[in-house]
């Protein structure tokens, strides 16, 4: 899965494992966590999340987004142009969407 793999967006290098992150040639690192400001890079655990460019990681798979990402818990809930992600499926809808238990509802249709 993470292992020594290496994501490269635009002139940035992400690489997870060893973590090390690479922004602009410039290296941030706080802890077992990593944080940046102004490039938008946020790592929580074991997950990468990076907003600006666009890339998210989650796992073992990679997810691409044009806007904001929130995570809560487990999960990965983009507002926006409507990108939900529970468990290990992916949701797309055309409006909002709403977690409840197990289950995804709408609120359009």
């Amino acid at each position: 899965m993470s292992g020594s793999e290496l994501v490269m967006s635009g002139s940035e290098l992400v690489r997870s494992g060893s973590k090390l992150v690479r922004s602009g040639g410039k290296l941030v690192r706080s802890g077992g966590k990593l944080v940046r400001s102004g490039g938008e890079l946020v790592r929580s655990g074991g997950e990468l999340v990076r907003s600006g460019s666009e890339l998210v990681r989650s796992g073992s798979e990679l997810v691409r987004s044009g806007g904001k990402l929130v995570r809560s818990g487990g999960e990965l809930v983009r507002s926006g142009s409507e990108l939900v992600r529970s468990g290990g499926k992916l949701v797309r809808s055309g409006g909002e969407l709403v977690r409840s238990g197990s289950k995804l509802l709408s609120p359009k249709g």
